[in-house]
């Protein structure tokens, strides 16, 4: 059994696969590299290839069936006793692992949460790529979260959610049957709840430079998702963000029913405004003002006079027109002074 698994799902990123492997191969711990190929449609499965022979290196090729189904995948190859996602358009610093393994095994950690720096995509990208990974990352601090103060912080965004903000022991996935949600979007968000939730406590670490590179990609999953608003995501994200309820609840979260109360508000007015989530998700929509009206009732004190308005435009297509014809307003007003 290997000390680290490291999962990297790899779909269409030929041009940054190689600097993510590479960055990986910078550690003493003994690790596995678990590579699935979810049936890239460019040359990333070529560049993959040039790999399968390393010694660490476990090669999976699968027909496309999304990330999350790729996680899982390799989730239930790894043999390590830690666990790690990785992104495959991403890259870390080396110490990355060595300093987090030791610290894990030294403090008897189940879980602990890392920090993030941003390499936007431009010009010089695999500059700054090879820049980021020649500087080695030290551990500086470390702050103990027990489980309840671990989930408010997840739930309140104090804590990041994403899949390779955090490294586990794989005995949380294993002992309580965790996967991420197939075929989901925002899959992070319910998943991230269900790992806090099965580890007693959470440490959450500093390091002298954050040892993350998060790529900002203008064609990645997450731009992509942002750019644009869909029914699948209005379905998606009501999806995972009431699982992750469930988990809050279940926890004994303080406030989980009030967070709950405005992430539907929020979602509700993110979405509706949109002519085709309209005509395409009316049923939900629906179902959801209901929902929405009878949280009202037991959780309105807890609302800041414009969250009772936002909460009102749920209720009233007169008091949604209003709000949209301030914000079209502003942004005209915005557009004549620049």
């Amino acid at each position: 059994m290997k000390t680290l698994s490291v999962v990297l799902p790899v779909y269409n990123v030929e041009s940054y696969v190689a600097a993510a492997i590479e960055s990986i191969f910078q550690t003493a711990v003994d690790f596995e590299l678990i590579l699935v190929n979810d049936g890239s449609t460019d040359h990333s499965l070529t560049v993959l290839q040039t790999y399968a022979d390393h010694p660490n290196v476990q090669l999976i090729d699968q027909t496309n069936a999304g990330l999350s189904v790729a996680r899982n995948v390799g989730l239930a190859a790894a043999t390590g006793r830690y666990i790690y996602f990785m992104d495959s358009d991403d890259v870390v610093k080396p110490g990355f692992f060595d300093e987090i393994v030791t610290f894990m095994q030294a403090n008897q950690a189940e879980l602990v949460t890392i920090g993030f720096n941003g390499i936007s995509k431009q010009a010089d990208t695999d500059l700054l790529a090879t820049h980021f990974m020649m500087t080695r990352t030290y551990l500086e601090k470390e702050t103990y979260l027990d489980q309840t103060v671990a989930l408010s912080g997840l739930m309140a965004e104090r804590l990041p959610q994403m899949a390779w903000s955090y490294l586990a022991e794989k005995r949380l996935f294993d002992e309580h049957h965790i996967t991420y949600s197939p075929g989901v979007l925002f899959e992070d968000n319910n998943s991230a709840a269900k790992v806090f939730a099965a580890a007693n406590g959470v440490y959450h670490l500093t390091f002298n430079s954050a040892p993350y590179g998060y790529r900002q990609r203008v064609d990645s999953i997450t731009a992509c998702a942002t750019a644009q608003r869909t029914g699948k995501q209005y379905v998606d994200e009501v999806y995972v963000f009431a699982d992750a309820y469930a988990v809050y609840q279940q926890a004994g979260v303080p406030g989980a029913t009030d967070w709950y109360f405005k992430k539907l508000i929020h979602l509700y007015n993110k979405y509706q405004r949109y002519d085709h989530v309209q005509q395409t998700q009316a049923a939900l929509l629906a179902t959801q003002r209901s929902k929405l009206a009878s949280l009202y009732a037991s959780n309105s004190a807890a609302l800041s006079l414009r969250e009772r308005m936002n909460y009102y435009r749920t209720q009233s297509l007169n008091i949604d027109r209003v709000f949209k014809v301030v914000d079209l307003i502003k942004q005209m007003m915005g557009g004549n002074r620049s």
